[in-house]
């Protein structure tokens, strides 16, 4: 196995030419702190002594960073989803609707039944909040643990 070890090309050609070099005199060729400055010369060291297991990279991979974390949408997805199933034909078991959710949402499905419990508590309270009346309600189970869908009684149509 191969190991990379990263050091700038000039400081390279003056540790190859001057493997003396102290760690103060490192700190000041590359103006770097004093621990990146004994990094540099400790991997020297260690490349010099195994040239076979650890070869020399002078270019830094500097990596873009800013879509590393993507927005997460799944509360949004979620409450969308529940709305939509309200106005429809509702679910007979907090099971159920995980596995419909995940059949439409695939990305979210290596999550644990905890977290998908904590965004679809969230979405109750959304739609409890938001005062708008659905044809159906959330209500708790009663023969089985968590949720599932009834009729609600104080539903108006507008039609």
């Amino acid at each position: 196995m191969i190991v990379r070890i990263f050091l700038p090309t000039y400081l390279y050609e003056c540790l190859q030419h001057n493997p003396k070099l102290s760690i103060k005199e490192i700190m000041g060729l590359a103006d770097v702190a004093y621990s990146t400055a004994a990094r540099y010369k400790q991997n020297f060291e260690l490349y010099k002594s195994n040239l076979d297991v650890y070869y020399i990279d002078h270019n830094f991979n500097d990596a873009q960073i800013e879509n590393y974390r993507l927005i997460n949408k799944q509360q949004e997805l979620l409450n969308n989803f529940v709305l939509s199933l309200l106005k429809m034909e509702g679910f007979i078991s907090t099971e159920e609707l995980r596995e419909s959710y995940y059949k439409k949402h695939p990305n979210y499905q290596n999550q644990t039944k905890r977290t998908f419990n904590r965004y679809l508590k969230n979405t109750r309270d959304f739609i409890d909040q938001s005062k708008i009346q659905h044809q159906l309600r959330i209500k708790k189970s009663i023969n089985r643990i968590g949720f599932c869908t009834e009729v609600n009684p104080s539903f108006k149509s507008a039609d």
